[in-house]
């Protein structure tokens, strides 16, 4: 329970920085842009409110996997020999990774921002999502 904790509150905290130093430098000071073509049409044409409307139903739809996975797993497990029950639910107590990774996935722009705007490195973060919408067919 103390790790789904922690990643909850990780992922509140990029949240928070993530949109807080893209709504500064991007948005109000203009210093620089948005490069990620996911982000990019919500950054320029909707208010700083809906941005954290979308954390949260991303937070929530996170959460209401992670659980639905539990539940899944204690499901199906009962119809199994008691043997082989213990170890499918030792295994689907570690829920928790799934909002792990979702909230380090959501802390990483963090990363990237703090670097570019203190030192001026430019992380291959972009890129990789740029290559991945590529993949994906929705960036162009």
């Amino acid at each position: 329970m103390k790790w789904l904790i922690f990643s909850i509150i990780l992922f509140i905290i990029g949240s928070l920085g993530d949109n807080f130093l893209t709504y500064k430098y991007v948005v109000l000071e203009r210093k620089f842009f948005e490069a990620n073509p996911f982000t990019a049409p919500r950054v320029y044409t909707q208010p700083l409110w809906m941005w954290f409307i979308y954390d949260f139903a991303g937070l929530m739809l996170t959460l209401a996997v992670a659980f639905g996975y539990y539940k899944l797993m204690l499901w199906l497990s009962r119809r199994d020999p008691p043997w082989k029950r213990a170890r499918i639910v030792r295994i689907a107590s570690k829920y928790w990774l799934i909002v792990l990774t979702v909230a380090v996935l959501r802390f990483s722009p963090v990363v990237h921002n703090l670097l570019l705007i203190c030192f001026g490195y430019e992380s291959p973060l972009p890129n990789i999502a740029y290559e991945l919408g590529k993949f994906m067919g929705v960036a162009p």
